[in-house]
């Protein structure tokens, strides 16, 4: 079995020959893979001087980024990836946030103690509002009001936004951290020095809560999983972050960061949460459930903020002084690829590294290496050779080491016989042996269909755009090799044959990361080869 990727990592030896002595001690472990990857440094104009935060319009693909002690606001259209304004008036600017549906921009200019308000169209400021010492900005859609951390007074200022008038500052009792909107709740969140995760009703203008935020000091950036209802609160003073349900409203874990963590960036769709810090260490978490896994650290100078297109999975970190000059760093998430042709297993034994199951009844399968002449790589291959005809049957080989939520996912099948039914699939988001998704192709039938199996039941899934069509008619050869090939993002699944892209599938039953399998059903006789998975 050939394994490539960071999934399947070997220990050597290091051998040491002295005067009449021998030494064996273990090789030093190879670095791990850091978890972002460079996809471009794009020059910025101005100074190599800091920068502060960053708002993303996925409307029209601008990032509007602070630097803060130039004292303008940088318009970067992402899609073009070239900037599009460099904004003077904005002195000492931190907090910057795009409000689409009002086209409004507004910035904290801390300089001048106010927020500047610039219509996102002509890029001309249309008002400024006097706050004393601007940070976070955040917007209640229902109240149609702007929020704003008032630092060092210690309150939240809000703003009237078809008046642009301040209307009211609610006092907070300590240092306001970063402001922001839940979705979920529809209120407003505020960090609060020393410990506290202050929730304001946006229509009333009154603090309903009070979370204390136990083993966190000086509580600054905040970012959230509206799905999952959670906080990411990250604390200054003790290089922490607290993961919080704001469910029940209660801390359920914390985490070391890097030194003064300060913007947070959360990515829905891949469930990975970026952790900046002015040490320059951004870190970087998966979230499984309700809670944290870390996926690694990086280190950039003065990377302490991070902003996140949630559509193309994108980061972006404006850098203040990279050979004497401001870039903006645009990264993706690292891949991790693990491929599996079984050319190093046991003719006539079970697959090395998978774990069998069954949905339905009927015999539980024989999986099993065999080998084939005609296989695409070498000249072995896994089969599923028990032919036990019970209809609502389906054999499950189940790969160990991969756990995934998103991943491109392909493998080679070849149809060996079958009366009942000539079905391989893929298994993604596998829970356990009644809760998964399946796609398949049946050379029987002659198409290809996508389901989720949901406590021990198989309801194929319909296909955007189409409806329930029972996936789609394709021809699929008897007795030769073709490829099928999933790749999930999030709750869209794109299933191709072939290299033929054959139609999109939403689906949120199973959100989560969930292990890798193969799959036939009922008396079918199927071979596979190939498997390939590469993970986001």
């Amino acid at each position: 079995m050939t394994r490539s990727g960071g999934s399947f990592v070997g220990m050597g030896l290091a051998v040491l020959a002295g005067a009449g002595t021998l030494t064996v001690r273990p090789a030093e472990p190879a670095a791990p893979p850091a978890p972002l990857r460079l996809v471009a440094d794009v020059p910025l104009p101005g100074p190599a001087v800091r920068f502060d935060y960053q708002s993303f319009d996925a409307t029209t693909g601008r990032l509007y980024i602070s630097h803060m002690n130039a004292d303008q606001l940088v318009v970067f259209d992402t899609r073009a990836r070239r900037v599009v304004a460099n904004l003077d008036g904005f002195p000492r600017v931190r907090g910057v946030f795009v409000v689409p549906e009002l086209k409004r921009v507004y910035a904290a200019a801390r300089g001048s103690h106010e927020v500047v308000v610039v219509d996102a169209d002509s890029l001309r400021t249309v008002a400024r509002i006097a706050v004393p010492d601007p940070d976070g900005v955040a917007y209640a859609p229902k109240a149609n009001r702007i929020f704003v951390s008032d630092q060092r007074g210690q309150a939240d200022a809000v703003i009237d936004a078809k008046t642009n008038a301040l209307i009211k500052s609610i006092a907070l009792g300590g240092e306001a951290g970063n402001t922001v909107y839940d979705p979920g709740s529809g209120q407003i969140l505020v960090a609060v020095e020393p410990a506290e995760l202050v929730v304001i009703d946006p229509a009333s203008l009154t603090i309903t809560a009070r979370h204390p935020l136990p083993g966190v000091t000086d509580p600054h950036g905040i970012a959230l999983d509206v799905e999952h209802r959670l906080a990411f609160v990250a604390g200054e003073g003790n290089h922490t972050l607290a993961v919080f349900d704001l469910a029940a409203g209660r801390l359920l874990a914390t985490h070391s960061v890097g030194d003064d963590p300060d913007v947070l960036a959360f990515d829905p769709g891949l469930g990975l949460l970026y952790v900046s810090a002015e040490s320059g260490t951004v870190s970087v978490f998966e979230r499984r459930g309700s809670q944290l896994e870390s996926r690694g650290t990086l280190s950039m100078p003065h990377a302490h903020t991070v902003c996140v297109d949630p559509g193309t999975h994108l980061v972006y970190f404006p850098l203040e002084d990279v050979a004497g000059r401001p870039v903006l760093r645009i990264m993706e998430p690292a891949t991790a690829d693990t491929v599996i042709d079984f050319e190093k297993d046991k003719s006539g034994a079970p697959p090395a590294g998978f774990t069998t199951a069954l949905t339905g009844s009927g015999r539980p399968g024989v999986w099993v290496v065999v080998e084939d002449r005609t296989a695409p790589s070498g000249h072995l291959v896994l089969a599923q050779t028990d032919a036990d005809s019970t209809g609502y049957r389906f054999p499950l080989c189940v790969l160990d080491a991969v756990t995934a939520k998103d991943a491109g996912i392909s493998v080679k099948i070849k149809p060996v016989s079958g009366r009942e039914d000539q079905g391989a699939g893929i298994v993604w988001r596998y829970r356990d042996k009644d809760n998964y998704y399946i796609v398949r192709a049946n050379a029987l039938e002659g198409n290809v269909v996508l389901y989720k199996v949901q406590g021990g039941k198989r309801t194929d899934l319909p296909l955007k755009g189409e409806g329930r069509t029972y996936g789609k008619k394709t021809p699929i050869p008897a007795s030769a090799w073709s490829t099928l090939a999933v790749d999930v993002k999030g709750s869209t699944f794109t299933v191709s044959f072939n290299g033929t892209r054959l139609y999109e599938v939403d689906d949120t039953t199973f959100p989560d990361a969930g292990k890798v399998g193969l799959w036939t059903k009922a008396d079918s006789v199927m071979r596979f080869d190939d498997l390939r998975i590469v993970t986001r």
